[in-house]
């Protein structure tokens, strides 16, 4: 397979303590990780271990080394018993721009011969300069197309929301479109849902040129959105906050550090 640039929609409901909802413009790079490895076989736009308009960095994917994004995911999956017979794995991300990077889900794939995902790992970022892996095996339900993952939630990512329940992960992956649904559930109950319907634009030169507006604003503005969120929440819904607790194993500390976790801002 090829690299893609996903380009689409995501939309946010929350259902407890209050409803809120949003929905915005999102724009990924789905990336072969031979790729990344041969970067004359990527866009000759994005610069690969080193600064650019945009670029991907190893050490800010999964682990604080520089090792290849392919062998990083294959050996994730091997620890956990749970090694592939396939080779083709794809990191699905946000890059760099000018050296600045904040992105909440990074999502790691490993795809068989038939285009499905066979193992998936999900590392998440938050506004205290954290990450977490969530590495998701065993599929608990699902289609010729989808898998459906469930995996005790174990990371503190907003303050108006407790660190208990267990999130409900599916992916679809067709030669045209991904689509992410990821639901946090509590005592069986929906608490938020998530959703990103992103159509697969082939990743060349021309095809980046024409997208590379919208990648751009999707990394600028992720944080402001954040706070315009966060702002909403706490001072208009009244939506009380929560402490952040300490962190569970395969918590570390983000190479990748956003503003937010630079200022001093009670509801992030």
């Amino acid at each position: 397979m090829r690299s893609y640039i996903v380009s689409g929609i995501l939309d946010h409901q929350r259902y407890d303590p209050s409803s809120h909802s949003f929905r915005f413009k999102h724009t990924m790079l789905m990336l072969n990780t031979d790729h990344l490895e041969s970067p004359k076989k990527l866009c000759s736009l994005i610069s690969i271990e080193k600064t650019g308009v945009l670029s991907i960095n190893f050490k800010n994917m999964i682990d604080a080394t520089n090792k290849p994004i392919g062998e990083k995911i294959q050996r994730l999956f091997k620890l956990q018993g749970n090694q592939s017979k396939s080779s083709n794995s794809f990191a699905v991300t946000t890059p760099s721009v000018l050296g600045y990077s904040f992105n909440p889900a990074s999502f790691y794939f490993v795809i068989n011969d038939e285009d499905k995902i066979e193992n998936c790992a999900v590392e998440v970022h938050n506004t205290f300069n954290e990450s977490h892996l969530y590495i998701l095996n065993s599929p608990t339900a699902g289609s010729s197309k989808s898998s459906k993952y469930t995996h005790e939630k174990q990371f503190h990512v907003s303050p108006f929301i407790g660190r208990e329940g267990n999130y409900e992960f599916e992916f679809e992956l067709t030669a045209t479109y991904l689509k992410i649904n990821i639901t946090l559930f509590h005592n069986n109950q929906p608490i938020i849902s998530t959703r990103y319907l992103g159509e697969l634009i082939p990743l060349t030169r021309k095809n980046l040129f024409l997208n590379i507006r919208q990648l751009i604003f999707t990394v600028l503005l992720t944080e402001s959105r954040i706070l315009k969120q966060a702002y909403k929440l706490h001072f208009r819904k009244k939506l009380p906050l929560f402490n952040k607790p300490i962190p569970l194993a395969m918590t570390k500390i983000a190479l990748s550090r956003g503003f937010i976790s630079k200022l001093k801002i009670p509801f992030v």
